[in-house]
């Protein structure tokens, strides 16, 4: 097949490569040939200059916009979300009409420096604009809520276990797309609907939180949130590098700012960095958290580009210059959980954590090892979405949640009913305590050897109901009884 990608970045050059590494004939579009293969030395973030890149890629031909257009049974916009339309127009209507056009690009305006905004949102979407502008092309949104390595490459993060989305009127343009993704590796892949649906995955490369849970709705919202918490005894507070390009990191530092909140962040800051990245993007996350120390740095998931115990070296040299106060792991196997013990001992810096997904709804830890290791080894297990993304509050039994939530196992039709009898349980023995069934299912996890739960919460309200978990304790037959209600979950 002949595959036109247009534009030479990161994005572009990760996806030609990876077309012609399935086989496709692949030619790269560009404005000004001459120009992009002048550029030959690495940029900001020490990705090599396209001619560079060329050197190495001699079957991958570099043309005009409109040549490559003209040129590919598929076309691909991998340009910058600010310029995609001009380089549409280059490559012309005609060239597009009756095509499959692969839409990879977010509306990010960086103008205002970090982190970016969006020049378009909420009621339209940059593949929207692109359908209508270019009536007769299939457009298909995709590939957009992940960096440019994990497009071609799954899996770099959790052996793969992640989902890809399309978007777009045509189904025939979303199945030829969902062809190419398998042939990539992807093995989940979701069709979210009509184009209109890409408002949702432009918006999660930005608010990631925001698009799957609903985020709360204003700064204000958000800093009620967070004082509630303080106000009832709640003292640690999860971020990390990545979530909104450290913008998240910049927020919460501003809220902590003077109060006796602990910080735990997560490095890298982004999906291709590397163990010689730590110093740096400590330094910004320090930066941003406006402290000297960060109380809790965790490795936010496993990758092969990133050598566990050359990490770990790093991570205990920052305990011993102060810039770190503990180190964790995030979505560490036990193997892997076991490695970064030993280094860390080696270098006499204990492992704190390993943060994993654990809740009634979600019992892996129990029988994958790893809970088992963290208590053998005295290392807490962090426990992220202990509510099951919301499913045990019992609100979306009858109605679905908004955001991309709604596509989760815990919210599907054919879950409803084991989900509905474990929120009764939790409503019956809150009852007796005089307890929301969030807290209910939260202090079941305090009251496992070993494990923290981490909740979110969007306003004060939510704030508030997770921490009255921290007020009561569960009779042993009612932890018992949840441990038989949800063993299948395990």
């Amino acid at each position: 097949m002949k595959i036109a990608v247009l534009g030479t970045g990161a994005v572009g050059q990760a996806l030609a490569a990876g077309f012609a590494g399935l086989g496709h004939e692949v030619v790269v579009g560009t404005r000004d040939v001459a120009d992009t293969m002048s550029r030959t030395e690495p940029d900001g973030w020490g990705r090599p200059g396209y001619g560079a890149w060329q050197t190495e890629h001699p079957d991958v031909r570099l043309v005009t916009y409109a040549e490559a257009a003209a040129t590919g049974d598929i076309v691909v916009n991998a340009t910058n979300g600010a310029g995609a339309m001009d380089a549409l127009a280059a490559a012309g209507a005609d060239a597009l009409a009756d095509k499959v056009l692969i839409d990879a690009s977010n509306p990010l305006d960086f103008s205002q420096g970090m982190p970016p905004t969006l020049f378009v949102k909420d009621t339209d979407s940059l593949g929207e604009q692109i359908q209508r502008t270019y009536p007769d092309a299939r457009v298909v949104k995709t590939l957009n809520t992940m960096t440019a390595a994990l497009m071609t490459d799954p899996g770099l993060l959790a052996a793969g276990d992640h989902t890809v989305f399309v978007s777009g009127n045509d189904e025939g343009a979303k199945q030829a797309v969902t062809g190419l993704l398998r042939d990539f590796g992807h093995t989940d892949v979701l069709d979210l609907g009509d184009i209109t649906t890409a408002r949702g995955t432009e918006r999660s490369r930005f608010t990631p939180a925001k698009l799957a849970y609903g985020g709360p709705e204003s700064a204000e919202q958000e800093a009620n949130a967070f004082r509630a918490s303080l106000d009832a005894g709640v003292r640690l507070f999860d971020t990390a590098a990545m979530y909104s390009n450290g913008a998240s990191e910049q927020r919460l530092g501003e809220l902590a700012e003077g109060t006796p909140a602990l910080i735990a962040t997560k490095f890298p800051p982004g999906m291709r960095g590397s163990a010689d990245d730590l110093p740096n993007a400590l330094a910004a996350s320090l930066d941003r958290l406006r402290r000297p120390t960060i109380d809790l740095y965790q490795h936010h998931f496993p990758s092969r580009r990133i050598d566990i115990a050359d990490l770990m070296v790093g991570m205990a040299q920052a305990v011993h210059v102060g810039k770190v106060r503990a180190v964790g792991v995030s979505n560490y196997s036990e193997a892997q959980l076991r490695l970064t013990h030993r280094v860390l001992a080696d270098h006499g810096v204990p492992l704190a954590s390993n943060q994993v997904q654990y809740s009634l709804l979600h019992r892996n830890p129990e029988s994958d090892g790893v809970l088992d290791a963290c208590r053998e080894l005295g290392v807490t297990l962090i426990a992220y979405q202990p509510l099951a993304s919301g499913a045990l509050t019992g609100r979306y039994l009858t109605v679905r949640p908004r955001g991309l939530r709604r596509f989760m196992p815990f919210f599907r039709r054919s879950a409803r009913e084991g989900v509905a009898s474990v929120v009764e349980l939790l409503r019956e023995i809150g009852a007796a305590h005089d307890q929301p069934p969030t807290a209910v299912a939260l202090r079941w996890l305090m009251q496992q050897k070993s494990v923290l739960p981490i909740p979110g919460a969007k306003d004060a309200e939510q704030a508030r109901n997770n921490a009255r978990a921290l007020g009561f304790e569960l009779f042993s037959g009612e932890v018992d009884a949840l441990e038989r209600a949800t063993r299948g979950y395990r």
